[in-house]
């Protein structure tokens, strides 16, 4: 099993920068995905070696947070 959390330490030096924390969040825990939603056509393999898949999945669940979640949150 691979430690998860250590894609949160890498990204740790990026808080301070003018990135969205919570995008800095799910951008280091997006190449983990596969491992707790079981079932999806996305593989371990493919979103730890394409930059483009884990960019694009990313971008999603940011969207996602932003629009949906976080207003749902805050009510």
């Amino acid at each position: 099993m691979p430690f998860t959390v250590s894609h949160a330490v890498v990204a740790l030096p990026f808080v301070r920068s003018p990135l969205l924390p919570a995008a800095i969040a799910i951008g280091a825990m997006t190449p983990d995905l596969p491992l707790f939603v079981r079932g999806t056509p996305v593989s371990y393999q493919l979103t730890h070696t394409n930059l483009v898949v884990s960019t694009l999945i990313a971008a999603a669940l940011t969207a996602l947070w932003y629009l949906l979640l976080r207003p749902a949150v805050r009510a």
